[in-house]
């Protein structure tokens, strides 16, 4: 049952690898990114260009980007706000109670994505609020001590593709 929950639905190199093809086939509404390792580096403040003509695209499609980080701080709030997307901060993933008021509260409906790094925390967080997730390669191996754990789990339970 663990493996199944630790499952992604899909797995791609990088953000930029899913084709918004692939959202608007699925009549997604809302893409839900993580941050850190998914958007930027840890401690690196700013995206790189394509990353940011991507996500432009992706608000081009009137598909709504929310920002859902476990961590909080300026960098991330400012991330949001050049983005001009709503940001959950301290999100407690995987739990959902955090996201659910949230997603209430920014009156969220229809088919969702949740693209991030982690196992334990992005996909298992997606699976739980019933997105669709998404799993990309970490951009940085640079992480905290407690993601390096959390790794070396994962890979001992899951095959990691």
């Amino acid at each position: 049952m663990l493996k199944r929950l630790l499952k992604p639905d899909l797995v791609i190199k990088d953000i930029c690898s899913l084709e918004l093809e692939y959202l608007t086939s699925h009549h997604i509404k809302t893409l839900i990114l993580d941050v850190d390792n998914t958007l930027m580096a840890k401690d690196y403040q700013k995206l790189n260009e394509g990353v940011l003509d991507y996500l432009k695209e992706i608000q081009r499609l009137k598909i709504e980007i929310v920002l859902v980080s476990n961590n909080a701080g300026k960098s991330r709030l400012d991330l949001a706000h050049n983005l001009d997307v709503k940001i959950l901060t301290f999100g407690l993933k995987p739990f959902k109670f955090r996201f659910n008021a949230f997603k209430k509260e920014l009156k969220l409906s229809g088919p969702m994505v949740m693209v991030g790094d982690q196992l334990f925390t992005d996909i298992l967080f997606a699976k739980r609020i019933k997105a669709i997730s998404v799993l990309v390669n970490p951009l940085s191996t640079n992480e905290y001590i407690s993601t390096k754990i959390l790794r070396v789990i994962e890979r001992k339970l899951v095959d990691r593709v």
